[in-house]
């Protein structure tokens, strides 16, 4: 494994702070099945499940979009209300299961109670707001730093991350970029 350097890190890939619902499990090696590593969640597997079903019929909604907008307008319209009632439902932003995190494309760092040693290998679960998108992947640890009163950053690097994970995750980052322009634009304006 080569030596990590954050400003080498920093210079790859474009990364955002948020909280999100994260879990982490120490595992051997990769070969376990990720939904096997977790207990159970309704609430993950909605909403991991609806956002797949967005992606899904995407394409489907542009073309009806391109033959009747109102038919179109109608259909987000659905689509938002759905989102709305899974999301009240699923409740992911309940503050005391949120954690601080930094994302990127190659990985992600948070807050641990206890350190782990660089190379450590882990199963994550982690469900990124307000969308509520839902990965499940394995990762190594690649720094872990002290921050005081039982607190550790732990850095870890995606590993081996599958297609529609890695999409997702460009597309929250997106998403969220985004966002933060409108806001910063909006604010901005009101200045």
């Amino acid at each position: 494994m080569t030596q990590w350097d954050i400003n080498n890190d920093r210079r790859r890939n474009f990364r955002i702070e948020e909280k999100a619902s994260v879990g982490f499990r120490i595992v051997a090696d990769c070969s376990q099945p990720l939904d096997t590593l977790f207990p159970p969640s309704s609430q993950f597997s909605l909403l991991t499940d609806l956002r797949q079903l967005d992606e899904e019929a995407e394409s489907s909604l542009r073309r009806v979009s391109e033959e009747d907008k109102s038919i179109a307008t109608y259909l987000r319209m659905l689509n938002r209300k759905i989102d709305r009632i899974a999301h009240t439902l699923a409740n992911p932003d309940n503050e005391r299961h949120l954690n601080a995190i930094t994302l990127s494309e190659g990985g992600l760092s948070l807050l641990s109670k206890k350190p782990l040693q660089a190379g450590t290998l882990l199963a994550i679960r982690l469900q990124l707001l307000p969308e509520g998108s839902g990965i499940l992947c394995f990762a190594r640890t690649v720094y872990s730093l002290e921050m005081g009163q039982e607190r550790h950053r732990i850095g870890v690097e995606f590993i081996d991350l599958d297609d529609r994970n890695r999409h997702t995750i460009a597309r929250h980052l997106m998403e969220t970029q985004a966002r933060l322009r409108r806001q910063s634009r909006d604010q901005d304006t009101l200045s």
